[in-house]
């Protein structure tokens, strides 16, 4: 009897862990992809618009103000789609180690 009770004196001593499971690979994954669409999401937009802001400006010094606009508007959505990717590939890759890392909620 005495040693149950100096059992349970000497867990009621020691603090309180919570346990908890490592993430696996394939929730950080799904996490990871989710955040970086989230955090390029307006990138292309963004670069079609300026390209047509652009292309309109310079258009307009050769007197083709829409054609410039189109061709400025086509290539911003090129360059943004290529600037979405290669934003989306680090900030996937740094949310996935941070999720590995138990670093996220």
């Amino acid at each position: 009897m005495k040693a149950l009770v100096g059992g349970i004196a000497l867990l009621a001593l020691n603090p309180l862990t919570v346990a908890h499971a490592e993430p696996s690979a394939a929730a950080c994954t799904s996490y990871a992809q989710s955040y970086a669409q989230k955090e390029t999401r307006g990138i292309v937009l963004s670069g079609a618009g300026v390209g047509s802001g652009v292309g309109g400006l310079v258009g307009s010094i050769f007197g083709k103000a829409g054609a410039g606009a189109i061709v400025g508007a086509g290539i911003g959505t090129i360059t943004g789609s290529h600037r979405k990717s290669q934003s989306s590939r680090a900030i996937f890759e740094d949310a996935f180690v941070d999720c590995m890392a138990g670093r996220v909620q």
